[in-house]
């Protein structure tokens, strides 16, 4: 695979993960929120923030995204959010608080389990990308930690 290849579909992947963070914060069908996405969304910039009080702020662009990843793994994860759901919920132990959990990293769980249950590709693989994704969101590690080890239990009961 190319290192193009490659980046469109870690975009895709970013791209629904931001797609399903959103719906917690309007609801829209899913049809929609595609359109909304594909079209003006997907491809843009990312905003990347430094400094004690995010203070700095800089746009990077994006580049390509796979577009058709992004619609089939938002679309598969649509069509069985509550065997989605349950998978995560019932792989939270006593050390992680299902119900404590952030929106974001709810989200990325949700992609990856969607992506793991409708993908052939190789679930360390899959694994890796939301890994990495969430180490971009988290700085300090442990919530890109606490998710491969979710993940990595999810996919072995796979």
């Amino acid at each position: 695979m190319s290192g193009k290849n490659y980046r469109n579909r870690t975009n895709a992947r970013l791209g629904v993960v931001q797609a399903i963070y959103s719906l917690y914060f309007n609801d829209v069908p899913i049809d929609e929120l595609i359109d909304d996405f594909v079209s003006a969304r997907l491809g843009g910039e990312l905003l990347y923030e430094s400094g004690e009080d995010n203070e700095n702020e800089e746009f990077i662009p994006m580049g390509d995204t796979d577009s058709a990843l992004f619609i089939k793994i938002l679309k598969g994860w649509d069509s069985m959010r509550s065997a989605v759901d349950a998978k995560i919920k019932d792989n939270f132990n006593q050390k992680w608080s299902y119900e404590r959990t952030e929106k974001l990293t709810f989200a990325i769980l949700r992609a990856a389990v969607a992506e793991m249950m409708i993908s052939d590709v190789d679930k360390p693989v899959v694994i890796n990308e939301y890994v990495n994704i969430a180490a971009s969101f988290y700085e300090n590690g442990q919530e890109a930690r606490m998710i491969n080890a979710l993940l990595d239990k999810i996919a072995k009961g796979m």
